[in-house]
């Protein structure tokens, strides 16, 4: 005589559960693309099985494997119709009621004929097929449902924030600020200092390292090179310091010397 029902679900939709017997402790397993067995519980994505919600207080068992149904072969009603996996289409076949019983466990009875997910031949070993039977209260047809922990999707890295428009200009204009106090360093330290400059006297920006553009207005090429042919017109006594210091700004004059 069938065991008295206690509570039927409800089970959560997004989990993931396994199906194992209480006669054997093996587990509903999705073999290939349509066949169904029992074997040993190893957790593997074919003994994963996800709840559907059916009709009213049913469900569809879906493979995470295979995404295929648990299905009754040929639409059977009847003892020993075998079970397969087949196309979810929401058929009466593919749903399932849950009633769990006394001991905690559940009967898995198919919506169409009420019978109860069974075990072949009441076996314990691995590789025995299902069936579904009329409800005899066996442990061949209790089955225990077990949800798994949902994994951890991994994170996207963050993408890197663009730089703004107003970020970029700003570090430029940092960035030639540096180089001119570098510039007028190199050339205070290696070079001009002040007093006469000697005809035909090439003056460079010596700053290090090398740059692509001039680090400041006064060392830039064309400056120089107005500046050298400025000098060859003018004669070397006339090229004092304070003449110099008036035409570069005062880069190339000594910190403590006046452009007055």
């Amino acid at each position: 005589m069938a065991d008295k029902t206690t509570k039927r679900g409800p089970f959560d939709c997004a989990a993931f559960y396994t199906i194992t017997s209480k006669l054997s402790g093996k587990a509903v397993t999705a073999c290939g693309d349509t066949e169904v067995r029992m074997f040993t519980l190893t957790g593997e994505d074919n003994q994963q099985w996800k709840l559907a919600q059916a009709d009213s207080g049913a469900y569809r068992l879906i493979s995470k494997a295979t995404g295929k149904a648990l299905d009754i072969i040929l639409a059977g009603e009847n003892d020993g119709a075998q079970l397969h996996q087949w196309e979810d289409i929401s058929a009466p076949t593919q749903s399932w009621r849950f009633e769990q019983t006394q001991d905690g466990s559940y009967k898995l009875k198919s919506s169409v004929s009420g019978k109860c997910l069974d075990i072949v031949d009441i076996s314990a070993l691995d590789d025995a097929r299902l069936q579904i039977w009329e409800d005899l209260d066996g442990e061949n047809q209790k089955w225990a449902l077990n949800a798994l922990p949902a994994t951890k999707s991994a994170r996207n890295p963050r993408t890197p924030k663009k730089e703004s428009a107003a970020g970029k200009r700003d570090e430029r204009r940092g960035s030639g600020h540096r180089n001119r106090a570098r510039c007028q360093k190199d050339a205070i330290q290696n070079g001009i200092k002040g007093g006469p400059i000697q005809k035909n006297t090439e003056i460079n920006c010596l700053s290090k390292p090398p740059m692509k553009k001039a680090c400041c207005y006064f060392c830039s090429r064309p400056f120089l090179r107005i500046l050298n042919a400025f000098l060859l017109s003018i004669p070397a006594q006339r090229l004092d310091r304070r003449h110099l210091c008036r035409l570069t700004g005062g880069i190339y004059a000594k910190k403590d010397t006046n452009c007055a």
